[in-house]
């Protein structure tokens, strides 16, 4: 802490004392922490230790307005000496002060020998999700691809659904994007808001395409296969707890709904 100096000014010297002495008491009062509340205790009761040992550098007895201020720092530093001989009765300002010092060096070194692992798991998460994105969009482009095969005069109605259905479910797989990448829900919240989404883009298909194009198992599946691609983010890697699929009433059926969404019966592929 800085003493006064020979060229300093008594009652600009003190005036600046006393500011940051009220200052340093705001802080003190609405520190978060026992920790930063002693910080901020010690840093005021050391400056003023400084300052007033060595006000004789620069004033000596008999002005008005510097003792009126001397006083006025005294009344703002006698509660946070009482305070501190409170809270340390064994122990002077600068031997708490040092220990306060040790304790935030030993965190940064901390905080130090975590960031590698920090950095790694971000890098981890950041890959998940990538794994997760690619399953989602090759979901949907097999779904875009079995919507191309459909005849759009044939079945007009069943075919602008389904094209509806397909934009339904990007925006849920954008948003879910969105979602993760902002990190301002958690991730179970994200994915049980994607799954909501795209079962009611399904459900609101599903009349019409079950009616018209038979696709009532493979609607089924098409969710089943959104909801385990989504699992792995929440479940850190472990593909675990999936949904099975629904069996159509014909094995050319079901042969052609895995084939559609590349599905097989034990590791369903768009899972992997």
């Amino acid at each position: 802490m800085a003493k006064f100096k020979a060229s300093d000014k008594p009652v600009e010297g003190l005036t600046a004392l006393k500011k940051y002495m009220e200052e340093q008491t705001l802080k003190m009062e609405s520190a978060p922490n026992n920790e930063e509340r002693d910080q901020f205790l010690v840093d005021t009761l050391s400056e003023y230790s400084e300052k007033m040992g060595s006000l004789s550098t620069i004033y000596k007895e008999g002005d008005e307005e510097v003792e009126k201020l001397k006083v006025e720092v005294r009344q703002l530093y006698e509660p946070l000496s009482d305070l501190f001989n409170q809270k340390y009765p064994l122990k002077l300002v600068g031997e708490v002060r040092t220990d306060l010092e040790k304790q935030r060096k030993r965190r940064e070194v901390e905080q130090l020998n975590l960031e590698p692992c920090k950095l790694e798991s971000e890098a981890q998460r950041s890959q998940q999700y990538e794994g997760t994105f690619k399953k989602i969009d090759e979901i949907i482009e097999n779904l875009s691809i079995k919507i191309a095969g459909v005849d759009k005069h044939k079945y007009k109605k069943a075919y602008e659904v389904a094209d509806t259905l397909i934009a339904n479910l990007l925006e849920a797989r954008v948003q879910y994007e969105t979602d993760l990448r902002e990190n301002k829900i958690s991730s179970i919240q994200a994915r049980n808001n994607f799954k909501s989404a795209c079962q009611l883009a399904i459900d609101s298909a599903k009349p019409v395409l079950e009616k018209d194009l038979g696709w009532g198992d493979y609607l089924k599946n098409l969710m089943k296969c959104l909801a385990n691609a989504v699992i792995t983010v929440v479940s850190l890697g472990f593909s675990r707890g999936f949904f099975t699929y629904a069996r159509s009433e014909s094995i050319q059926a079901v042969e052609q709904a895995e084939k559609d969404l590349e599905l097989e019966q034990t590791t369903p592929s768009c899972c992997k």
